[in-house]
């Protein structure tokens, strides 16, 4: 991890800070003095409409360069501003590791039209590279292909790596039944010991399934484990910012509903030294969802909106949180 970003995960677990625009925007609240927020406050919205979001990868190039070339104009103009302004600060790039969920002989979830959840989180993956990569960033995918791995294998890998960031991609779904049909929306979650409701639960216990079929987890240890990870506070305190940053952009950019940002004991989020979550971009199950889910062009328009929201953390970590750290310093 860089040493700069370090820091400012550091700080974010430790200073207060406000809500930033976009979850403003979104209706998020406020983060508390940890600087997380209350996700049991969150309710269901109705459904969000696509308010961007690009149809063709020209369009989705011509507003990624847009996009890099307005925070360099942020930083010039910081750069030569107002007398007392905090200088602007080198903003390195970051090093995200994307996980798409599931693969080789675990298929994931089967929506109503076959499509597998391995197949669309893998594609959604290569196109969220694709995003970051042309906006500067480097990335990692824990894998490239259809193969299988190991819940265990993926943050560890972020870990070796010294990831700034790690992103798992899923979709969800429901067993057959009168909710099937009915539910959809996106869910992002980050780390936590206890599940923050029931449908969490069941989503974490589904998710660990994984290793467990392999005999990778073990009963004994485990709510330790998660314990510890808690324990560090600067990778947990990021960890809700990003999963909020995250899941406000994907509403602003995916006709989906709200289903909130939520917390669970996913054992793939376990061990991660850095601001880690795991998003669930859609229902399968849901027969209309998982068509849009299948498409390559809605595929496309969810990596971008998952892009905009790892630009966001990066630019309110660096532009918002390190000035501060400066002045303090100043002023000691």
């Amino acid at each position: 991890m860089h040493r700069l970003f370090a820091l400012a995960i550091l700080l974010l677990s430790v200073q207060p800070l406000a809500a930033c625009g976009t979850a403003a925007s979104a209706g998020l609240q406020a983060p508390s003095r940890f600087g997380e927020y209350d996700s049991h406050a969150e309710k269901e919205a109705p459904a969000v409409a696509a308010t961007a979001g690009a149809t063709t990868e020209k369009e989705v190039a011509t507003r990624s360069s847009k996009a890099v070339e307005t925070a360099a104009a942020a930083d010039e103009a910081r750069a030569g501003g107002e007398p007392g302004a905090a200088p602007a600060l080198p903003r390195p790039p970051l090093l995200v590791v994307i996980d798409p969920g599931h693969g080789g002989d675990k298929d994931g979830a089967i929506g109503p039209n076959q499509l597998k959840e391995k197949d669309a989180a893998l594609a959604i993956s290569l196109a969220l590279r694709t995003q970051l990569e042309a906006r500067g960033h480097a990335v990692v995918l824990t894998r490239e292909a259809d193969l299988s791995l190991g819940l265990r294998e993926r943050i560890q890998l972020a870990n070796e790596q010294r990831a700034d960031l790690f992103v798992s991609v899923h979709l969800n779904s429901l067993p057959l039944g009168a909710r099937r049909e009915r539910v959809h929306g996106v869910e992002t979650y980050f780390l936590s010991s206890e599940a923050s409701d029931a449908d969490a639960a069941a989503l974490a216990q589904k998710e660990n399934s994984d290793d467990e079929q392999d005999g990778g987890l073990e009963a004994g240890g485990a709510l330790d484990a998660i314990l510890a990870d808690l324990a560090r506070n600067e990778a947990h305190a990021g960890s809700s910012r990003l999963a909020y940053l995250l899941h406000s952009h994907l509403l602003q950019g995916v006709p989906s509903r709200d289903r909130g940002v939520r917390q669970a004991p996913f054992a793939v989020l376990r061990g991660a030294e850095m601001p880690a979550v795991l998003v669930e971009v859609g229902y399968i199950s849901h027969p209309e969802e998982a068509r849009r889910l299948g498409d390559p062009v809605e595929q496309l328009r969810i990596a971008e909106a998952l892009a905009d929201g790892v630009d966001a953390f990066h630019r309110e970590v660096f532009e918002r949180i390190l000035p501060q750290a400066h002045a303090a310093g100043r002023e000691r």
